[in-house]
């Protein structure tokens, strides 16, 4: 399969002039202010932002455009912007024994833009593009500049962190050993914009809130980086361990490169999410009741694999032999076996079916004896 467009890109900016080393000044002639956009923002649908400047005791704010390539954003500062009253001061800076590190302050800048994305999203994710940068600048002197440039791109700002997320739309049925291949462009699955930090492929569901949830799937990219294998793991990957009761089986591709501590400049999280479908997961057998020669055997239904059950398989046991199969269309959750010998004690334990084929057995149930 090839990968989609992402339904999800944003793209985070920070830089903070007080503390690390990026310290960008504003010119205190200035009456506007042109920030250069990192590379990254060209990609999204994000065509206007809205703006704050803000001082120690005062915000001010707006809108601006774009320009037509998206490499740049013009913000307008009004009028006084720089006039220092009780009413209109700086941000105080960080101090050192000696006293402030930028005694003539700061001026913070924030903007943010949304817009729709490529592709609508297929699962509970938020979905569309997103610009959001915040920013702190040294209060400069006059230079007689009016309209400074100030580069937003990778290096020169403390950090520009791109998260995409991609939906495979189409719905494969996949079983123990089968190979998942997704194909991109040139480099995608082993990063190319930063040293190589992390990739990580697991099967869970979207209802898992951490990966650590999931279930590690094997990967093998290719030498140019444009593809990846995954190799389906056996019948535990679809057991409510790591898919929740109800919820659609995903194959779960994330990448990390750079990283998101210690000033590195350059990050970028990528998630590619594939639904599946696969055998259902283990039922929860409960504990049988006993009849005469028979029992009551009640189970809770497991994750569906991402396709709804037809029906289950009862098996009962007698000193660890299988003595006798039933099987149940529909979706009940319990069945009487009938056929038993009163006096022996039995066990029992319960599969789950759907399209794609038999799930595995659950835990044995512990043992009981029909009885005249």
């Amino acid at each position: 399969m090839t990968l989609p467009a992402p339904y999800s890109h944003s793209v985070f900016i920070n830089n903070d002039a007080g503390f690390l080393d990026h310290r960008m000044s504003l010119p205190t002639s200035s009456t506007s202010i042109r920030f250069i956009l990192p590379a990254d923002v060209a990609a999204l649908n994000v065509n206007t932002v809205r703006f704050s400047l803000y001082g120690e005791n005062f915000t001010v704010g707006g809108t601006a455009s774009l320009d037509a390539q998206k490499r740049s954003v013009t913000i307008p500062l009004p009028a006084g912007f720089f006039a220092v009253t009780p009413d209109h001061r700086p941000l105080i800076g960080p101090s050192d024994d000696s006293g402030p590190i930028h005694a003539a302050g700061y001026y913070g800048v924030t903007f943010s833009g949304t817009g729709a994305s490529a592709q609508p999203p297929q699962v509970g994710f938020p979905s569309g593009d997103s610009l959001e940068a915040n920013l702190i600048l040294e209060r400069g002197t006059s230079t007689g500049e009016r309209t400074p440039a100030l580069s937003l791109a990778r290096g020169d700002v403390d950090t520009v962190y791109s998260i995409k997320q991609h939906w495979v739309t189409s719905t494969l049925t996949v079983r123990s050993g089968d190979l998942v291949r997704v194909a991109g462009p040139r480099g995608f699955w082993t990063g190319t914009t930063a040293p190589f930090v992390s990739r990580q492929v697991t099967l869970g569901s979207d209802l898992n809130e951490d990966s650590l949830d999931n279930l590690p799937l094997p990967s093998v990219v290719s030498a140019d980086g444009s593809k990846i294998a995954v190799t389906v793991r056996d019948g535990s990957s679809s057991t409510s361990e790591f898919v929740q009761p109800g919820a659609a089986p995903l194959i779960t591709m994330t990448m990390m490169t750079g990283l998101l501590f210690g000033g590195v400049e350059d990050a970028d999280y990528v998630a590619v999410h594939i639904p599946v479908r696969t055998v259902p997961g283990a039922p929860t057998i409960r504990t049988p009741i006993a009849g005469k020669a028979s029992a009551t055997v009640r189970w809770t239904a497991p994750s569906n694999g991402g396709a709804a059950i037809l029906g289950y398989r009862v098996r009962a046991y007698a000193d660890g032999k299988l003595v006798t199969t039933k099987l149940v269309v529909g979706r009940a959750q319990s069945a009487v076996v009938t056929g038993l010998r009163n006096g022996t004690a039995y066990t029992f334990d319960v599969a789950a079916a759907n399209r794609v084929g038999i799930g595995p057995d659950g835990k044995r149930s512990t043992a009981v004896t029909p009885r005249v």
